[in-house]
Formats: structure tokens, sequence, C-alpha cells
């Protein structure tokens, strides 16, 4: 097993820079983001709590799908994950906290080939 290398994980301010140079939200003092994706869905939206005349604020982003994708893919480049099969992506930002990413894929194969063609894809009521 390797050895954990602490300097190569990105902090919250790492995620936030990407998701500020996509977005351009010009908000300044957040105090934390939640983000969530749905492939199903097509839709991603975004929860920042920020500081606004002398009180919180919450501010919602919903993202269509081309903004979902080009986000994912900013975000999978810069981090090292895959997209072409996300079903799902999940995360939080907080102030000295090390972001941890959420997320479920669709299983895939290289070669359809593969696949068993046999049964029906669509409504099926057993697995086998």
């Amino acid at each position: 097993m390797s050895k954990f290398k602490s300097n190569l994980v990105p902090l919250e301010v790492d995620v936030w820079n990407v998701i500020e140079d996509e977005l351009s939200t010009g908000l300044i003092d957040v105090l934390d983001l939640r983000f969530d994706y749905s492939a199903e869905k097509e839709v991603g939206a975004i929860k920042i709590r920020h500081p606004e005349n002398s009180r919180i604020s919450t501010k919602h982003i919903k993202l269509d799908k081309k903004q979902s994708e080009d986000l994912i893919i900013q975000l999978s480049t810069r981090f090292n994950f895959h997209w072409t099969n996300l079903a799902e992506l999940r995360f939080e930002l907080e102030p000295g906290k090390v972001p941890i990413f959420t997320s479920r894929f669709y299983p895939r194969v290289s070669d359809e080939s593969t696949l068993d063609t046999t049964k029906s894809r669509m409504n099926p009521i057993t697995i086998d």
C-alpha cells in the first residue's frame, strides 16, 4: 500500500477556486458550500452561505445540463476522477476541512459484445 501523501490532497479553497473560475459568482467570504449533481435529472445545485449586509445569506444556484457537465469536467480534470459514467456527485466545503467527494458511478464496459443480449433491457422483472 502506498504512503498517504497529504500534500497532494486539495483543500476547500482549491475546490472553491475551480467553482468560482467556472461560474464567476463574485462571492467573497464564503462560509460553506454544498454541491449536488444527478445525471438522471441532468441538473446540478449549489447552496452557498456567505455574509451579506451584516447577516448570513444563502445563495442557491441551479445548474442546467451544460453548466453541470462543464463544472464536473473541470472538477474531474483538476481532482483526478472519471466523469463519463458519473451518476451522482456530492460534496460540501467548510473552512478548515478537507473536502470529501461522494460519487456514484454507472458500471460501464469497453466492449458491448461482452453484455448479455438474451434479455430485454427495458422493464425487466428479475435480474437473471
